[in-house]
């Protein structure tokens, strides 16, 4: 009998550590989710303002601001509204079947539109795809998860070899939807330049928040002590 009671404590101890560490991990990865879209929407704003003032031309902030991306996401010529309103079902229940398996956001955490989203899933087996403006990563993909090493605690250690996939997969769509919405490149060389600029263009921006990022893990991860 005694022993029967130590089994049950234990399993039920293990399964509200499972529940912690879950929640624990879901935080970690919703400040991830923030940081990738904002740096995504910075990249969209100085491709923007490309467009507008040329790549060599000086601009100043208030230009800059006037360029973020609509609410909406990107125009593709029937306005961001009627985008959403004419989505084909079958995006939408695709849509409905990504955010199911998302990572989930706490009322206090929600996401921002900016243009662009990304959200990380879980167990899909698709590395990552784009519906609408939002681009969706799996963070069980097998690439993924052979990046994504442990420190010394047994957490998560993001690093720039994480940056640096998740730099690339996010600029091969972003620079897809980008030939959507403004044509297709010249030539098969100047499709190659682009997804370099705007790869290493992401990629700065992540190396440049990965001390921020890896600050508010290390927050998380006391909080769950």
């Amino acid at each position: 009998m005694f022993e029967y009671l130590i089994d049950l404590c234990e399993q039920k101890l293990e399964k509200a550590l499972g529940r912690a560490n879950k929640e624990q991990s879901d935080n970690k990865l919703v400040v991830l989710e923030d940081i990738l879209t904002n740096v995504l929407s910075t990249v969209s704003r100085e491709d923007n303002r490309r467009r507008v003032v040329g790549p060599n031309q000086a601009v100043d902030r208030a230009m800059l601001d006037s360029l973020e991306p609509p609410e909406g996401g990107l125009d593709l010529g029937t306005g961001s509204e009627n985008q959403q309103q004419e989505e084909d079902p079958k995006t939408v229940e695709r849509r409905k079947e990504k955010e199911a398996k998302a990572v989930p956001r706490r009322k206090k955490q929600p996401q921002v539109h900016q243009g662009f989203n990304v959200r990380l899933i879980r167990g899909e087996g698709k590395r990552s795809e784009l519906i609408g403006n939002t681009i969706y990563v799996d963070i069980e993909h097998e690439d993924f998860k052979n990046r994504m090493k442990k420190n010394r605690t047994g957490h998560d250690r993001f690093d720039d070899r994480v940056c640096g996939y998740l730099a690339t997969v996010i600029a091969a769509h972003y620079q897809d939807r980008r030939y959507v919405e403004h044509g297709p490149p010249e030539s098969s060389d100047q499709a190659f330049q682009d997804m370099i600029d705007v790869y290493v263009r992401i990629e700065a921006k992540l190396r440049k928040n990965l001390p921020s990022l890896v600050k508010q893990m290390e927050a998380i991860e006391k909080e769950g002590f």
